[in-house]
């Protein structure tokens, strides 16, 4: 156990360390005034989704190394330091609750909680559970060692998160892909509280968190078997879009720092679970609609700067698309439509062009090396 803990901590620590910790300056700098919980949230959602969204565009760059794509993310961070250091004396701040106690011990405890009950499975066994747990791992290993996809349909910019400790420290993939899990999860527990504290009051923040983070009536939400999830990450960045979005919208104006976070959180969700993406766009319409309703003062122009910011997301997933072939592009929507497949279709069938396609990667990637 000493050592699945050992395994534990240190996958743990190498997410932290290379894709949220060096973001916290920048956000601490961004939300001067504001309470931790928002800036370490605002912190994983900077980190993660860039590193997703450029991982993505990464998987389409050819005959480069996966290594370099951590250069490209060094460089994002250190354009943002600048910038939010240029505007940190400009910036209108704007004080949540300067009564409020600053080191909320409650939520350490949820937060500590949510990351315990989502560790005690992946340390209790050694297998990844579902066989899509293994479909990760052999797609986390596609980006370690070729910096793309055997499947080039599926969404890579979650794999680029998961791949970025072994670029960079040589961590096993199969650690990140048995404990990975947990830091995403607990992420969803800190965004649920720093949404409700925002929108209703620190008690209702508080008892959301910790529904997420331990209550057995929510056990969808806290994933705890083995094995990382892309939904996992989708999951957590859903209260960013919603607690972005109503600071984007809201009467007072909205500050540059809360649409950027906006804009990155939904780039997050293009470059890992599109299919998340549309249902938020859809919730975000809806929302449109009933404000052109009951409140058309500022609508248009605030749909404008709406549109806007949902761009970003919707150019890297239409990137992403247009990359595929006709073929792939059909058979994806078929399958995502298709709910009676045909009684002849074997695993045979659907397997032998996977393994076709396999061997041709390996053959380009020996050619390239020679």
């Amino acid at each position: 156990m000493g050592t699945e803990l050992l395994h534990l901590g240190v996958v743990t620590s190498s997410l932290l360390l290379l894709m949220v910790l060096p973001f916290v300056p920048i956000t601490f700098l961004l939300f001067r005034g504001q309470q931790w919980p928002k800036m370490l949230f605002s912190a994983m959602v900077l980190g993660l989704s860039i590193q997703a969204s450029i991982g993505m565009l990464w998987s389409h760059v050819p005959d480069v190394q996966p290594l370099t794509e951590t250069a490209v993310l060094a460089t994002a961070w250190l354009v943002l330091l600048g910038w939010a250091f240029w505007g940190a004396e400009r910036r209108n701040i704007v004080i949540w609750d300067i009564d409020a106690e600053p080191i909320h011990p409650g939520l350490l405890i949820i937060l500590l909680l949510g990351f315990v009950v989502r560790s005690i499975h992946p340390l209790e066994v050694s297998y990844l559970g579902q066989s899509d747990a293994y479909t990760h791992l052999n797609y986390l290993r596609n980006i370690i060692d070729f910096g793309i996809l055997n499947n080039p349909v599926y969404p890579s910019g979650y794999h680029w998160i998961l791949a970025l400790p072994s670029l960079v420290f040589s961590i096993d993939p199969y650690y990140t892909a048995r404990f990975g899990g947990a830091i995403f999860g607990t992420g969803l527990v800190l965004g649920i509280y720093v949404l409700l504290e925002q929108c209703v009051d620190r008690r209702t923040a508080l008892f959301g968190s910790f529904c997420a983070a331990a209550f057995p009536g929510m056990f969808l939400l806290m994933k705890t078997g083995v094995g990382s999830f892309a939904n996992q990450f989708g999951l957590m960045l859903l209260p960013a879009v919603f607690l972005f979005y109503i600071l984007s919208v809201s009467v007072r104006s909205s500050s540059s720092s809360d649409t950027l976070l906006l804009s990155l959180s939904l780039l997050g969700l293009a470059a890992t679970v599109p299919m998340m993406l549309m249902h938020t766009l859809l919730v975000i319409g809806l929302e449109r609609l009933a404000m052109l309703v009951r409140n058309r003062r500022q609508w248009l122009t605030k749909t404008f700067h709406v549109v806007i910011l949902l761009m970003p997301a919707l150019l890297l997933f239409t990137f992403h698309i247009s990359q595929l072939g006709g073929g792939q592009r059909f058979e994806t929507a078929e399958m995502m439509t298709r709910y009676n497949l045909d009684k002849t279709s074997t695993v045979k069938k659907i397997t032998d062009p996977a393994e076709k396609q396999i061997a041709t990667l390996k053959l380009k990637i020996k050619n390239r090396s020679v």
